[in-house]
């Protein structure tokens, strides 16, 4: 998980923690509903593809090498929406309820993707796949019931701004570049042996996709909590918070790093099977 200094802690109010676990189940299932859907359209066009080769009485290519367009497709229209919709829920959620007990939240995906993958799908769920599942719903109770709601003080701008200089959170993110970069590297060197007809396990290439795709990802949390605190302290402290360059600088963190990882998420969909690729890409992005 990512690390977030503390100091003099303060607290959040019941009421506040219910509305922000209410938006971050919301918006995770909306999230993993919209992901789904996104997938099942991509994968209609796919077979849709297969049948003309089919007609015209052509052997089809392999199913990887097929070059589709999303936006074709209502389904992933709609699943994207969804996603949006499901994404804003959250960036709302950080608003009201500590960072580390709504990241932990997202496990509810992992839920709603085995719904998916069995009914919409057509994916075999195996008896190991419903107890990790079960599994899930456990940890995801235990952490509401027992998570802190002590977060660090966050009166001004200043507050937000020299929490930057912790050094465990310093040393975490040189660790993401640093780790991230190698991981990147290691995976496209696979890919170019994967091109040259040496045999790779796919899980391994969706593993390091993923954790790249996390490390990275995972900070736009960061970044939308900031941003949530920012627009709290404006209306609460009465604070101006328009004219300070550290709340465009955190704006522009979260867009660029939410658009990074809301494009890998989506080209995975594409890449590998989604029963697999989105419950690892949503584990890395709650570990990280």
């Amino acid at each position: 998980m990512t690390p977030v200094p503390t100091a003099a802690p303060t607290t959040t109010s019941d009421e506040s923690r219910i509305i922000g676990i209410c938006l971050g189940l919301a918006g995770s299932i909306a999230i993993n509903t919209g992901n789904n859907l996104q997938s099942y359209g991509m994968n209609k066009l796919e077979m849709k593809v297969l049948e003309e080769y089919m007609q015209k009485g052509q052997a089809p290519p392999p199913t990887h090498t097929i070059k589709i367009k999303p936006r074709e497709s209502w389904t992933w229209i709609i699943g994207t929406c969804i996603f949006v919709s499901g994404s804003l829920m959250n960036f709302a959620s950080f608003g009201f309820a500590p960072q580390m007990l709504l990241a932990s939240l997202e496990s509810v995906q992992f839920v709603t993707n085995v719904f998916f993958g069995r009914y919409f799908m057509g994916r075999t769920i195996t008896w190991t796949m419903y107890f990790g599942t079960l599994l899930t719903v456990m940890g995801t109770v235990l952490t509401v019931e027992f998570s802190t709601d002590h977060s660090a003080p966050k009166g001004t701008v200043e507050d937000l701004i020299d929490l930057w200089s912790n050094w465990v959170w310093l040393a975490y993110l040189g660790f993401v570049v640093v780790g991230g970069l190698s991981i990147n590297a290691f995976y496209k060197l696979k890919k170019q042996k994967q091109k040259l007809g040496e045999v790779v396990n796919p899980s391994l290439l969706a593993l390091l996709y993923a954790v790249y795709s996390a490390l990275f990802g995972t900070l736009s949390v960061v970044f939308a909590k900031i941003l949530a605190v920012l627009v709290s302290v404006w209306l609460n402290n009465k604070v101006n918070i328009w004219t300070d360059w550290f709340l465009y600088v955190s704006l522009l963190g979260w867009l660029v790093l939410m658009s990074v990882w809301l494009f890998r998420l989506n080209s995975a969909l594409s890449m590998f099977d989604p029963i697999f690729a989105i419950p690892l890409l949503q584990a890395n992005f709650i570990f990280f």
